[in-house]
């Protein structure tokens, strides 16, 4: 891996022109057999035979989005058809990820990536005359408008930067030999990362009598140390499906899954890439590691369990995490109604 090269602190730009939407869905093969397959039943705990290793109709997916939105999506207000194309990504994902074996756990992934990465983008849509009639020019080109159109399911930049919280600040990053990093913070705190994505504090190169400690206060400027230090500057602000936030989460990131410590230190933007959102979000989810701080899926959905209001402790604690449930419970009942193993 290359580390030479001098990548400038990017400002997050809005996020349509961060992650387009891709021309097509994607081309991974979906599962096709189960070895339990399943019958419809009614919609409660219980009556339902959770494994599931089939794949999904998106078909039928997009035509109950569609035509027969569910209460909790209406209620929640943010649910537009043009966010079909990201979550026919995300399905895609997901139906080639053969660790994900039961249907719970795709929907309250489907349901935390939805409430994630939920924002708005500037979209053209044809303007109408009172009467309702699309308007056109005296050519006979469609006169359009700009509006603010809800967009979910795909990998975005934290809305906002990161404001007033203590990894806002830019970090420097530096490859050092038999592939350790060093990463110096705004305030002169100074860490050492081993291959393994284990840290240690060096110091404080501003003040020597202080100990050092992660993040910098949101509203300091940079010291003299910091900008004296060696390395090219990142930004490790929230990216992907689940935010992935802070250097050292970055860090260890890499090691997850399997790419190496300094993967995302590199080229934090490439948590914006689907492929490894997801990768990351299954594998953390799944077995408790990283930002999942030890809960993992099994914890919430053994049996006929569907405790979705408690796994929100596995990305924010219990932020909204009722209104979650309601989402996940909704996603469940559509990848019910569109498994292809009956």
């Amino acid at each position: 891996m290359a580390h030479s090269r001098v990548a400038p602190v990017r400002t997050p730009a809005a996020p349509s022109d961060l992650h387009p939407p891709p021309p097509g869905p994607p081309t991974a093969p979906a599962r096709t057999t189960a070895s339990n397959p399943v019958a419809p039943g009614a919609n409660t705990s219980g009556q339902r035979k959770y494994a599931y290793i089939g794949g999904y109709d998106f078909a039928t997916m997009s035509d109950i989005l569609t035509n027969h939105l569910p209460a909790a999506l209406k209620a929640d207000h943010r649910w537009d058809a043009r966010s079909l194309p990201h979550l026919q990504i995300l399905m895609g994902l997901i139906e080639a990820d053969t660790d994900v074996t039961d249907l719970r756990w795709a929907a309250y992934m489907l349901a935390t990536t939805y409430w994630e990465t939920n924002h708005t983008e500037p979209v053209q849509v044809p303007k109408k005359d009172k009467k309702g009639a699309v308007m056109t020019d005296k050519l006979g080109n469609v006169i359009t408008r700009t509006i603010k159109a809800n967009t979910t399911m795909k990998p975005i930049t934290e809305l906002g930067g990161g404001a007033g919280r203590r990894y806002h600040r830019p970090v420097k990053y530096l490859a050092l030999p038999g592939g350790k990093a060093q990463i110096t913070e705004y305030d002169g705190d100074q860490f050492t990362i081993d291959t393994s994505g284990t840290w240690k504090a060096v110091g404080n190169l501003q003040n020597k009598k202080l100990k050092a400690a992660v993040g910098t206060a949101a509203d300091a400027a940079a010291t003299k140390a910091y900008t004296d230090a060696g390395g090219d500057e990142r930004l490790f602000i929230g990216r992907g499906y689940v935010q992935l936030t802070w250097w050292q989460n970055y860090a260890s990131a890499g090691v997850i899954l399997g790419k190496g410590m300094p993967f995302f230190l590199d080229d934090p933007e490439q948590a914006l890439e689907a492929t490894y959102a997801y990768k990351l979000m299954s594998v953390c989810m799944r077995t408790g590691v990283g930002f999942a701080n030890g809960h993992k899926f099994s914890d919430y959905f053994s049996g006929n369990d569907r405790k979705y209001t408690q796994a929100r402790a596995m990305v924010n604690g219990t932020d909204h995490a009722d209104d979650i449930k309601r989402i996940a419970e909704a996603f469940e009942d559509i990848l019910w109604d569109s498994r292809k193993v009956k």
